[in-house]
């Protein structure tokens, strides 16, 4: 399940909750009113942890999207190790750059 949907899960908790304990104030049944607050506590702690699950989720999606974008340290150096190479050419950090690049889509 992705981090959208849990987020999507955890404000759908959100309505039930607000459902619950406006039942609860509109009761005047003390088993119903202590049954509806017990439900709400329930729906918040569930709708507290799809929250920090998605948003955890939300945060590792991010960084391995930012990860697969950017070439590895050993790209890099591969890259700098064959500027030396062809040195009489006089790389330009955009020349080494995209061959860092290359070398990442190569190794995928």
């Amino acid at each position: 399940m992705s981090a959208k949907e849990l987020l999507h899960i955890a404000d759908a908790l959100d309505c039930f909750w607000n459902a619950a304990i406006g039942q609860a104030r509109n009761s005047q049944d003390s088993t119903a009113i202590g049954t509806a607050g017990a439900i709400a506590q329930g729906i918040a702690a569930m709708a507290s942890r799809l929250r920090e699950h998605g948003l955890q989720s939300r945060i590792e999606e991010i960084e391995a999207e930012q990860a697969a974008q950017e070439p590895s340290a050993e790209c890099w150096r591969k890259a700098v190790e064959e500027s030396f190479l062809v040195r009489q050419f006089r790389p330009s950090l955009a020349w080494i750059e995209q061959r860092a690049r290359e070398l990442a889509q190569e190794g995928k």
